[in-house]
């Protein structure tokens, strides 16, 4: 699937080729999301609280087995996902416009969380099979679609795992669902949706001392330069002082800017933080796990 973005004042053009399935059609077309500038640059962040009603699963929305190098999960399979998504009656929710065309990402709209990407099952099984001490740990996800690092921190025996995601769809409909599936042992959970600026505030309202985490994880989160700074602030704001964060991404994001040695560069001006690359994969498109830790 090819796509691209054109932005404009008030809306996004997003030229989607597709294929022929349930989804989709067999010709390329173009879709305009209309979308208020302010909403594409800032969207304030929000703790949500899980539903009871919100807890059970559609009947057409199917669960699947994953396991990654030992660890087991339960998760839901997301393509039915999509399907059903896409047949509910939501308004105006711009989001089921990229759910409907197969749109991986629209920066400001839709982040991509409904997708499952390479780099978080990489962050997964990195954490299974390396010996981490998460036991007892306060983890926290950014930018967890599906959650399957924060989802195997859980069930490594960490003290407590926090979700957030961009879109507070994704959090409602996937993420809390996948946790539900998995979290037997009671482990804390809190979920969170919106833009990093303003997450720390939605962690610990009101509060001089933030809310403070002994890892961070965070997969396929830094293909665009423009949010290094945000990123590395909240990053800031939110590791306990001898605490690690574990990134997650390609070495090349090829026509969006942004990669590993790139976001290592941005740390090493910022001063924050020292990083080094503690896991490779070999791929078309390299891929690595850097462990970023706070400069001393």
């Amino acid at each position: 699937m090819a796509f691209k973005f054109n932005f404009q004042s008030h809306s996004k053009s997003i030229t989607v080729e597709d294929e022929d399935d349930e989804l989709t059609a067999k010709t390329s077309k173009e879709i305009t999301l209309d979308v208020p500038t302010e909403s594409r640059t800032r969207r304030n962040s929000i703790e949500i609280q899980p539903k009871d009603h919100k807890t059970h699963l559609p009947h057409e929305v199917k669960t699947i087995k994953q396991e990654f190098q030992g660890v087991k999960l339960t998760v839901i399979e997301q393509r039915s996902l999509e399907i059903y998504l896409t047949k509910q009656d939501f308004g105006e929710l711009d989001i089921l416009e990229a759910v409907s065309w197969h749109v991986d990402l629209a920066p400001g709209v839709y982040e991509g969380g409904f997708k499952v990407w390479e780099c978080g099952v990489d962050l997964a099984n990195f954490l299974c099979d390396q010996c981490i001490e998460i036991a007892g740990k306060r983890v926290l996800e950014l930018g967890c679609g599906a959650g399957l690092p924060g989802l195997c921190a859980m069930k490594k025996d960490a003290k407590a795992v926090h979700f957030q995601d961009y879109n507070s769809e994704v959090i409602e409909y996937l993420t809390v669902k996948n946790v539900l599936l998995n979290n037997k042992d009671k482990c804390e959970c809190r979920f969170f949706s919106g833009d990093w600026s303003t997450l720390v505030n939605a962690i610990s309202p009101n509060n001089p001392k933030p809310c403070s985490y002994d890892i961070i994880l965070t997969a396929e989160t830094i293909y665009n330069p423009e949010c290094y700074e945000m990123l590395s602030k909240v990053l800031d704001a939110l590791l306990a002082p001898d605490g690690v964060i574990y990134v997650s991404a390609k070495c090349n994001y090829f026509g969006v800017g942004g990669g590993t040695r790139l976001f290592e560069d941005h740390l090493t001006a910022a001063g924050r933080f020292t990083s080094e690359v503690y896991h490779r994969i070999t791929a078309n498109v390299p891929r690595e796990i850097l462990k970023i830790v706070r400069k001393t």
